[in-house]
């Protein structure tokens, strides 16, 4: 019945709220994946460039802010791709045996 945009640093603008559910498209490319898009892009790649890096930068890996919601404990579903799975899996058994919580599948 009611839908609200919130803006703001991952869960921040969500301190007190009830939330049914969270839609997000997370920075994911590596940084430095980005920087030789820059120098050298091909077709694959070259639109990447009219995109405001802070929306594709994910970090050193590509996963900073998927990590960072991972650790927080709240489930989840993600979408991942190129061997990342594995990875994340590993995450939440680290996760969920220091805390509660954990993502689905």
């Amino acid at each position: 019945d009611k839908l609200e945009l919130l803006q703001g640093y991952l869960l921040e603008p969500l301190e007190n709220k009830k939330i049914d559910l969270i839609v997000s498209n997370l920075p994911y490319v590596p940084s430095t994946e980005l920087d030789a898009v820059k120098l050298s892009p091909t077709p694959e790649t070259k639109g990447l460039l009219f995109e405001p890096r802070i929306a594709l930068d994910g970090g050193e890996d590509g996963r900073d802010f998927i990590n960072e919601l991972i650790t927080s404990g709240i489930p989840m579903f993600l979408e991942t791709q190129n061997g990342a799975k594995k990875k994340l899996e590993n995450k939440k058994e680290m996760n969920t045996k220091n805390k509660s919580g954990g993502f689905g599948r």
